[in-house]
């Protein structure tokens, strides 16, 4: 791979240069004096978008005889402008991730999808003075990891398997990945766990057990099914068996993007490495897991209680609004609101963010999120009917 040779006299004495015009500018042309961080923040970014721009020139295999004796404030000008296209084709993959949300509970799933996850990102990048940064609180794992990334080619990369993963799991009904997370910990919630990986594990589970792939529903009887027969086989031929049920799932859902079955036979490595480590220490139920049905188990206390007296209520609402920190928000909801009801008010009344919201609705069932839609679809139309 072609790295800038940074001892050459030249191009020291250029970046310099273009590092004392950017101080400048960020100043506002008043002054170069800056504060040491952001001088290094502008001096990391400036080999980020140059380092950007020749790379590019490699993967295209053109203008060559540049690299030798490069033009600095032409490369970063152009790898500044390679950032912001990314930036963009980032931006619209943020929109298709979302759309293909998959409904279920997990807080780092949700949190990171979230305007205050990944949406802090498209809010405050800069690909001038900050191009080599990645602004987004990103707690959500992906089955393959980004790495050697920064900056908006990491969002991008990142952005790019979590919509592979999430296309993938939209081949299964919302429910029974919520059941399967279920049967996985009655804590799935908190946990950085990867739905993705846990969906593909049950599917490969299915299939080897001529079991619908869609219900994603295994018992304790199918693994110990699963144990007796995986055990029979070697590591080459359990990853043969695998890897050919893989090859199922994929023509039994259907999965003709080149990407998204790269994606998968490569996650099925990691598979394979796992089952292998449970058989030998008998815990296959680790990897395979029972599923169970939430709304059999979980019960919301919402439902139970009385109304909060208005005035009772009012008062807490102010309280709520003049509070700072989420968590102490949270803390307040989690011991006053008691009825379904003032929920329903709380979420209009709370001037709550997107990541407020979800962490007070994570614990509801799938009954009560439909409540609240078909309660918020109801006050739309009175609206439009009294605004004529």
């Amino acid at each position: 791979m072609y790295e800038i040779n940074y001892d050459n006299i030249e191009i020291q004495k250029q970046f310099m240069e273009l590092l004392s015009k950017k101080c400048q500018d960020y100043n506002s042309g008043i002054s170069n004096s800056i504060r040491t961080e952001i001088a290094e923040s502008i001096m990391k970014s400036t080999f980020y978008t140059v380092n950007l721009y020749f790379k590019s020139i490699i993967i295209q295999e053109k203008d060559l005889e540049s690299i030798s004796m490069p033009n600095i404030f032409l490369a970063d000008e152009k790898g500044r402008k390679i950032a912001e296209k990314e930036f963009q084709k980032a931006k619209q993959l943020y929109k298709f991730v979302k759309k293909s949300k998959i409904y279920n509970f997990n807080y780092s799933y949700n949190s990171t999808l979230s305007r205050d996850g990944l949406g802090i990102f498209f809010e405050t990048y800069n690909s001038t003075y900050r191009a080599h940064e990645t602004p987004a609180s990103i707690d959500y794992q992906l089955c393959i990891p980004v790495s050697g990334l920064t900056g908006v080619e990491y969002i991008k990369k990142y952005l790019e398997n979590l919509y592979i993963e999430n296309q993938f799991c939209k081949n299964f009904d919302d429910m029974n990945i919520s059941n399967l997370l279920f049967g996985y910990s009655e804590e799935y919630e908190e946990l950085l766990i990867n739905i993705f990986q846990k969906v593909l594990v049950c599917a490969i589970g299915c299939i080897l057990l001529r079991k619908d792939i869609r219900s994603l529903s295994l018992f304790y009887e199918d693994i110990v099914i699963l144990h007796n027969q995986l055990l029979l086989y070697d590591i080459k031929e359990l990853e043969l068996i695998i890897n050919q049920a893989v090859e199922e799932i994929m023509l039994f859902l259907n999965i003709k993007s080149k990407k998204i079955q790269s994606y998968i036979r490569l996650s099925t490595l990691e598979i394979i490495s796992d089952i292998n480590f449970a058989l030998k220490n008998n815990s296959l139920d680790k990897v395979f897991v029972e599923s169970i049905d939430s709304n059999s188990v979980q019960k919301n206390e919402f439902i139970s209680s009385p109304k909060m007296p208005d005035e009772d209520y009012r008062e807490f609402i102010e309280e709520l609004r003049s509070c700072r920190y989420l968590s102490d928000k949270i803390a307040m909801i989690k011991e006053k609101i008691k009825s379904f009801d003032d929920l329903e008010e709380l979420l209009l009344d709370g001037e709550l963010s997107e990541k407020g919201i979800n962490e007070i609705t994570k614990n509801l069932q799938k009954v009560e999120i439909e409540e609240l839609q078909k309660r918020k679809e109801i006050r739309e139309l009175q609206n439009q009917i009294k605004n004529g």
